[in-house]
């Protein structure tokens, strides 16, 4: 199947987004699909340097499309470029992607082939909730992909009369073979790790705090600029490392030394002028900590709830509670059994459900029977 992904995201870049989309087409081409990813980029335009970023195994098209910065327009001037470079390439088979204006556009040029948007919020702006209305209300528009169970939910109660078909498809990661587990049956010198981004809605509150509740550990934080690195130092212990943002092949070297692996999102999780996303949010974190086959600890959060168990492939925290996170440490620290029961759990959740190829099937499978 020839297949036409649409993203606004910049690619490469540090957000979570462009790993999301470089990962998604990469599934797709494992999987025996040729795929077509029009994107931007502020930097390399370098397949090879792209795929070394991101860790990828395959290579893929791609379409480096014009962004300008300026806000007021880039919407209008990007979905222009769409719709000139569609006219350099094959009548897909499917046109697949999470930037709305550019899949409606397209719907037009395409009425015969089919249409799949995946959201990872709902709209909260008037202009994007009138772009998905019309879009839901094509006839090729198949049906939509959310991140949650939580999130179809929300989109279903939004438009009722539009949206009939939800696949919800969590997030992923991909299996390494050198992801090994390395045992916690140690005394001392344990190594956590944060990953992602460092602000209050992702629980960087919670890992300065625990950073100053577990002073015998090393606290690992990958992420973040300068601007965010000088201002959370000031607020954590000398046992903080600060790594700053690692690519993906190199942060997979760097992540195989870790021991307990922290994800303190929090219920209101602000993005964007002060949107919340914390009911939606599905962490690409939480499944490469799956992928590395290590103990995690998480909020107690019904949307992680959807994949992650307590006791059974992590321990769940309060998220309210630094002092609730530095316990389930300790427990993890005084039990390598048990430590090794969740890590194993996790990665075998992952192995079953949770890989970027998994996904992908998933996607083509529920598009077949929908044909």
């Amino acid at each position: 199947m020839d297949i036409l992904y649409i993203s606004a995201s910049w690619v490469p870049s540090e957000n979570a987004n462009s790993v999301h989309v470089a990962k998604m087409c990469q599934a797709f081409q494992k999987g025996g699909h040729d795929i077509k990813l029009f994107c931007s980029s502020k930097t390399s335009k370098n397949m090879s340097e792209i795929a070394n970023k991101y860790d990828l195994e395959t290579t893929f098209d791609i379409r480096f499309l014009f962004r300008p910065k300026l806000k007021a327009l880039w919407n209008l001037i990007y979905t222009s470029s769409i719709l000139l470079e569609t006219r350099k390439i094959i009548k897909p088979d499917l046109i697949y992607g999470r930037y709305a204006l550019g899949l409606l556009a397209i719907s037009y040029i395409y009425p015969n082939v089919p249409v799949v948007y995946e959201a990872h919020s709902l709209p909260h702006k008037k202009t994007q909730t009138w772009v998905e209305n019309i879009l839901f209300g094509r006839p090729n528009f198949k049906f939509l992909v959310t991140i949650t169970k939580a999130l179809k939910d929300d989109y279903l109660n939004k438009f009722p009369e539009k949206v009939k078909n939800v696949l919800v498809a969590h997030d992923g990661a991909d299996i390494k073979n050198d992801n090994k587990n390395k045992s916690c049956a140690k005394t001392n010198s344990y190594n956590l790790c944060y990953l992602g981004k460092l602000t209050e809605g992702k629980g960087m509150d919670i890992v300065s705090k625990l950073s100053y509740l577990c002073p015998e550990y090393k606290l690992h934080i990958f992420g973040g600029n300068e601007q965010d690195i000088k201002y959370w130092k000031q607020r954590t212990s000398n046992t903080a490392i600060f790594h700053g943002h690692v690519n993906h092949t190199d942060l997979n070297q760097k992540l195989i030394d870790m021991d307990i692996m922290l994800a303190p999102l929090q219920r209101v999780n602000i993005i964007d002028a002060n949107y919340d996303i914390g009911k939606w949010t599905s962490p690409l974190k939480i499944f490469e900590y799956m992928s590395f086959e290590k103990p995690i600890i998480a909020s107690d959060l019904s949307v992680l709830k959807e994949v992650l168990k307590d006791k059974h492939n992590c321990l769940l925290a309060n998220p309210d509670s630094p002092k609730d996170w530095a316990k389930k440490v300790d427990k993890i620290t005084q039990n390598p059994q048990l430590a090794s029961s969740l890590a194993k759990q996790a990665f075998k959740d992952l192995e079953s459900h949770y890989t970027w190829d998994k996904r992908t099937e998933k996607i083509t499978n529920y598009l077949e029977k929908m044909q």
